[in-house]
């Protein structure tokens, strides 16, 4: 319907009352709409925006205003309705309180009454659906207009929020701006040759598939400005190129940096070869992305190869070429060697070759099986590859270092070749490889494979011999012909009638027609013991522990230099399942004595098995009688073993037992006075377990201590509490069972000078005042004592009866001190002449240390001879 619109905003001296309104045959054909003035300015990182796009919508989503920023990132100033007047009583004025609508009825006869605003306006001005009346709003007050903002600029970012108008705006919308994003094709590690090329992708916003341009460019709503990239040992950033064709343009397909690439020359790399940095960002106008760091090996030359076996004009009948050599690369980057393949290229007699590569190592090995191969003269040319360099090809210009070796493969007619697998029970519970135990009993297995190349295998001759006594046994296994498709072949040994705890050597060879292969000799200990049922002790190697270390102290006499050694409980390792479940009861353990060599045939007396199985090796129990060089203490591969009442034996894994000489060391780790928050720190090694004492050079009082730890190191601190009442400079000693330490090539004790030091002037001053002040009320205590010892003195002047004046004597509190002595002795000297009072007189030097009395003088002087006694 049509309908005349009063709007006004930020008028002087004006408001609603002096509105006359003329009604037009409803209350709504002239309307008053009370507004505020808005206005904003749009910003993207702080820099205003200018040509954004400000659209301000009402309550139900419709645009009521579309404005575009200037220059400043102003828009336009702009009315906005914040309440809505009608005149509803038709007294020409809107606005009134409580106006009754004519002709209305409330239902009791009474006309219905509203107030003239936003609350009798029929407009849902807050967008909650409920107009006027039913909006709870207008119980306590009125609708409140809701308006939204949108605001936007490609290339600025975008920014959505809503309010209740409730005044004038003048206010800031900052544009949020999607940071870009970059991503790097080559991974870390990459290995690059000289040329380093870097690619990648970059996009601002959101990343792609797009259904169409359109949303491209909404979802992206911004464009990559350039892609950076910072070099290694370089603090500059440096501008990768634009690969994706786009022209500056956004579609589904492609937009600006959609690809790029960077390309750094590394020939001039100072560093050399190795590894190297690079960081990369993409830059939108607004925003850096986050920064990709990668990690990339360069690589300048290529690696070296040196083959040590075979050598050329070597000639092979056992159907194998054993290749072996070295090979290095200058690269020692975090990747580990860079040796990648061992290439080899070898051709022979009737148009041979063959071309393929090994996993390269620093160290290689390669085994050819040239079983198959015609006889004659064959030609190897054998090079190392890393990542980059030598890949395929020997390359000379590239650096590529080739070998070359011709060896004569000889295939008339070839040994066979045999294996054994397996000696013991056929379900593998009992028995093993050579050297293990195998449990007696009818049906031992013995398993193995033989082959023959060029032909086949006729049998596998087996030798059993008695090495208690050299004997051959005649009643051992019958040779084998029966055999696998792939040469697996088995023999039963009858061992139920074998003596206990021997070792039988078990030799077994095979034979093709004409040749016999090598004997394969493996030592067999049977374990046989009288009770047929009996199960064997069992191993169990949980918490065993490889290598002990004992550390012994390298200058000292004490017997127990080493600590005691080290101890631990075999019964942990051991169990006996037929037994009464304490292994120290059902087992003998001994250190086994391998008769193959002479390292260990003294082991069983330096290492000391309690009954109950407690194992101790302490070097000062007999090793130190045998050598004083304490690296020499050391023990290797001991074996120990459990045996129970059948004599059935378990072995333990080896163990080692390292002896470290240790000395006891001092050192100061800081440096500086110390204060009360900062300590003096001191460090050094020592014998584990064995006391560290701090003490004062002079006097030996005692100021602090640690233990030795397990690993034979000792740290402790000397505090400003734990040297209370000491100012200034001191001396401090450190002392380790009796040790007093002593610098290198010194045979006075170390002494360490250590600062107190209270921490400032002031401090200084005051504790100075207080010293004084005690040394004065020192003083005139010592002037009290003498005083009140003069007056119980019987006065010399009495002895001699002499009543005339004396001098003065400046000495006489020294002998006032001496004369009354005891008043027996006073008595006696009383009845003496006056010269033999005097010598009477003469006070004891002891009373005065430092000082001796001088009859000539007639006064004290200090003592030529005297000597501070030490403190206790």
């Amino acid at each position: 319907e049509n309908a005349t619109v009063f709007s006004y905003a930020d008028l002087q001296n004006f408001d609603s009352s002096m509105i006359h309104v003329q009604n037009q045959n409803t209350a709504w054909g002239s309307q008053v709409r009370e507004g505020e003035l808005v206005r904003y300015q749009v910003k993207a990182k702080n820099s205003n925006v200018e040509g954004a796009t400000v659209i301000i919508k009402d309550a139900t989503g419709l645009p009521l205003y579309e404005l575009t920023t200037d220059a400043f990132g102003f828009t336009q100033e702009v009315s906005l309705p914040s309440d809505f007047l009608l005149d509803r009583n038709w007294n020409h004025v809107v606005g009134d309180k409580n106006a009754a609508i004519p002709g209305s009825n409330d239902g009791t006869g009474q006309p219905i009454v509203v107030d003239e605003d936003s609350c009798s306006d029929g407009i849902d001005n807050d967008g909650d659906t409920l107009v006027d009346g039913d909006d709870n709003d207008c119980i306590t007050g009125r609708e409140r207009p809701f308006y939204s903002v949108e605001a936007f600029k490609f290339g600025s970012g975008r920014d959505d929020f809503s309010y209740v108008l409730t005044g004038p705006i003048d206010d800031v919308i900052n544009l949020e701006n999607l940071r870009p994003s970059v991503s790097v094709n080559e991974p870390d590690g990459y290995s690059f040759a000289t040329t380093v090329r870097i690619t990648g992708q970059a996009w601002d916003g959101a990343k792609w598939p797009y259904a169409n341009d359109n949303t491209a460019q909404q979802a992206q709503f911004g464009k990559i400005k350039r892609v950076e990239i910072q070099p290694p040992g370089s603090s500059d950033w440096f501008y990768a190129s634009d690969m994706s064709g786009s022209n500056g343009d956004i579609t589904m397909e492609t937009h600006p940096f959609k690809d790029w690439v960077y390309e750094w020359d590394g020939a001039a790399h100072p560093e050399g070869e190795g590894d190297i940095t690079f960081r990369i960002r993409s830059y939108d106008g607004l925003d850096y992305s986050p920064i990709e760091v990668r990690q990339y090996k360069l690589n300048l030359v290529a690696p070296s190869l040196l083959v040590d076996v075979p050598t050329s004009g070597s000639e092979h009948r056992t159907g194998k070429v054993m290749f072996q050599g070295t090979a290095s690369d200058p690269y020692q980057g975090t990747a580990g060697s860079d040796v990648k393949q061992i290439w080899f290229s070898i051709s022979g007699p009737d148009d041979f070759a063959q071309q393929f590569f090994i996993q390269g190592s620093t160290s290689w090995s390669y085994q050819w099986n040239v079983a198959e191969l015609p006889s004659g003269e064959y030609t190897a040319t054998v090079w190392a590859a890393d990542s980059d360099f030598c890949i395929g090809e020997a390359v000379l210009a590239d650096g590529c270092v080739a070998e070359t070796r011709t060896v004569k493969i000889n295939n008339d007619n070839v040994p066979p070749n045999l294996q054994l697998s397996w000696i013991g029970a056929e379900d593998q519970s009992s028995g093993g490889i050579d050297g293990d135990t195998v449990r007696a009993s009818t049906d031992t297995k013995i398993i193995g494979v033989a082959r023959d190349i060029g032909g086949f295998v006729t049998r596998v001759e087996i030798e059993i011999t008695d090495l208690a006594n050299g004997i051959v046994l005649n009643d051992g296994p019958l040779p084998v012909t029966n055999f696998a498709v792939d040469g697996s072949w088995e023999a039963t040994w009858d061992t139920s009638k074998l003596v206990h705890d021997s070792v039988y050597s078990v030799a077994v060879r095979a034979y093709d027609g004409d040749d016999y292969s090598e004997w394969s000799v493996w030592r067999m200990t049977i374990n046989n013991p009288l009770d047929a049922e009996n199960i064997d002790p069992v191993f169990n190697e949980t918490g065993w522990v490889g290598t002990w270390t004992i550390f012994c102290d390298q200058n000292s006499n004490s017997f127990d230099r080493c600590g005691g050694g080290v101890s631990f409980d075999l019964a942990e390792f051991f169990n006996d399942p037929d037994g009464t479940g304490s292994p120290g009861d059902d087992l003998e353990f001994y250190v086994y004595d391998d008769e193959e060599t002479i390292e260990d045939d003294f082991y069983d007396d330096f290492i000391t098995i309690t009954p109950l199985g407690v194992l101790t090796y302490d070097p000062m129990s007999y090793m130190a009688q045998t050598t004083s060089d304490i690296p020499e203490w050391s023990l290797n591969g001991v074996v120990v073993y459990a045996q129970d009442d059948q004599e059935s034996k378990a072995y333990s894994l080896k163990v080692n037992f390292l002896v470290r000489a240790v000395s006891f060391t001092v050192e100061r780790a800081d440096s500086g006075d110390i204060t009360a928050n900062d300590p003096a720190t001191f460090q050094g090694e020592g014998l584990p377990g064995s006391l560290v004492i701090a003490r004062f050079a002079e006097g030996n009082a005692k100021l602090n201590s640690t233990r030795v730890l397990s690993d034979g190191s000792w740290s402790m601190d000397l505090t400003a509490g734990q040297l209370s009442g000491v100012e200034g400079k001191s001396d401090v000693i450190f002392e380790m069972d009796g040790q007093i330490f002593k610098f290198a090539g010194q045979n006075d004790n170390a002494e360490f000078a250590i600062v107190v030091s209270s921490g400032g002037d002031d401090g200084s001053g005051v504790v100075g005042i207080i010293l004084i002040v005690l040394a004065v009320l020192v003083l005139l205590g010592a002037g009290a004592f003498f005083f009140i010892e003069f007056e119980d003195v019987i006065d010399e002047d009495e002895l001699t009866g002499d009543d005339a004046p004396e001098e003065e004597d400046p000495y006489a509190w020294a002998k006032a001190k001496q004369t009354p002595s005891i008043p027996q002795q006073a008595s006696v000297a009383a009845t003496q002449a006056a010269p033999a009072a005097q010598e009477a007189a003469a006070p004891a030097a002891s009373q005065h240390p430092g000082w001796l009395w001088d009859q000539a003088s007639n006064q004290w002087v200090p003592d030529p001879n005297y000597q501070q006694p030490p403190q206790e």
